[in-house]
């Protein structure tokens, strides 16, 4: 007895024989199987040439050895293979073997959502894949007021200051699936912009990343908008293994560029002009050492040991004494970076998941009710840079995003019994008023 050909097997209730009919349906079951995603290839014994008897009932192939090979069928398989090589495992592609509706199959292991956004120091409250649908606080969800809001103050900011991070000091990246800019992970570079959210939470949250999605994650009272701009920030205390996000939509309707968005795209496009540039380079010299860019900072500066502002006890009394004098001046304070783009103060809030695997369900979200207006070429520019994302060690396009661009979670079934959504307005609290030195 000796190992002879490797043969394709479909078994069946009809047992397979030696011979010309065999020869025939060998044939035509090849043809049938390159039409297929994967071929199993058996390699089986021959004894005197008489080819073993396989049915359905057969339970064991004597002194067989099966080999299980899988051929790629499409692009999409290909994309696959390389999201798996940098770590993000699944894709925004409809019907896509890491789309969406797959995404609780995504092998989540450790705090693997830390490694996605460049930081694996941190100890969020992670632990394994919750993205399948029985979960007490899916997102995103379409957002419909349950319940009367509580809050008795806006999300507070606190006052600017010389020794704050800037947009200089903000490190832009580019992923198959999203545009980021991080902030720094501590105030040795900078001070780190912070936010005071009412009823409930006595720490104050640092900002972490700001990341875009199109089109929006959340919908307002079934509205889907053109974008979302997500900002993260991170607990401390008794919240630190947590995250606060604050989301501001994108209505691509304006008919001139939004500036301050701009800024934002400006880095985003200079990352992917660069990647472009870096691969043509190494197309042109077919050898050398990889150069490509995929993140960028500003500043490219270590601005070590920022001193906080703190004032004297002598400055404390002048203010004071001064505050007293210009009570009728009290008003509302300058938003501080990043938050000076918000177009209102006013949102939804509600305890949600991180929108990408692992869904893990540790997000206070507060959604800003009114929209950021930009215009159609920006969102277009966007939708280009989510699509055009390019593979920094193949130089092939990798993007985890729709053909479309777009790159949102469908929307996730409120769960009524163990979320509420409250919709703070005007009817609940306006400007906190501050004295003149603290504007």
């Amino acid at each position: 007895m000796s190992f002879t050909e490797a043969l394709p097997c479909v078994c069946s209730d009809q047992s397979i024989h030696a011979g010309d009919g065999h020869q025939s349906w060998r044939k035509e079951k090849e043809t049938e199987m390159r039409a297929t995603k994967f071929t199993l290839i058996l390699i089986i014994p021959r004894v005197d040439h008489q080819i073993i008897d396989m049915s359905r009932n057969t339970a064991v192939i004597f002194l067989g050895i099966a080999l299980a090979t899988l051929t790629p069928a499409t692009s999409r398989h290909d994309m696959r293979e390389k999201l798996e090589q940098i770590h993000l495992p699944f894709d925004y592609i409809p019907f896509s073997p890491g789309g969406p509706p797959r995404w609780h199959e995504v092998n989540v292991t450790g705090n693997d959502w830390e490694k996605f956004v460049g930081h694996d120091k941190l100890d969020l409250d992670i632990d394994g894949n919750e993205c399948d649908g029985d979960r007490r606080r899916p997102s995103p969800i379409n957002l419909i007021a349950t319940a009367k809001c509580r809050d008795n103050h806006e999300i507070l900011t606190r006052q600017p200051r010389e020794t704050d991070c800037t947009f200089d000091s903000l490190d832009f990246t580019s992923t198959p699936y999203t545009l980021r800019a991080n902030f720094p992970l501590d105030d040795a570079q900078c001070i780190r912009p912070t936010i005071d959210l009412p009823n409930g939470y006595p720490f104050r949250w640092h900002a972490y990343l700001i990341e875009v999605h199109l089109r929006s994650e959340h919908l307002l009272d079934g509205r889907r908008y053109d974008g979302e701009l997500q900002m993260y920030h991170l607990g401390q205390g008794d919240q630190k293994r947590q995250l606060a996000a604050v989301s501001v939509m994108l209505d691509a309707s304006a008919y001139f560029d939004n500036p301050k968005l701009q800024m934002y795209i400006d880095e985003w496009q200079v990352i992917a002009n660069e990647m472009q540039t870096n691969c043509t380079k190494r197309r042109e010299l077919s050898s050398g050492e990889r150069d490509g860019m995929t993140s960028r900072n500003k500043s490219g500066k270590d601005v070590a040991g920022a001193v906080h502002d703190q004032d004297s006890r002598q400055d404390k009394e002048r203010r004071q004494l001064q505050d007293e004098e210009d009570e009728e001046n009290y008003g509302p304070r300058r938003k501080m970076f990043p938050y000076d783009i918000w177009p209102t103060i006013y949102y939804y809030r509600y305890r949600g998941q991180i929108t990408t695997p692992p869904c893990s369900q540790i997000v206070s979200w507060r959604v800003l009710d009114e929209p950021l207006r930009i215009s159609r070429k920006q969102y277009k520019q966007l939708a280009h840079l989510m699509t055009g994302y390019i593979d920094g060690d193949t130089c092939e396009n990798s993007s985890a995003a729709s053909p479309r661009g777009e790159s949102y979670r469908p929307v996730q079934q409120m769960n009524e019994l163990y979320q509420n959504v409250t919709h703070c307005t005007e009817e609940d609290f306006t400007f906190w008023m501050y004295p003149p030195s603290q504007q």
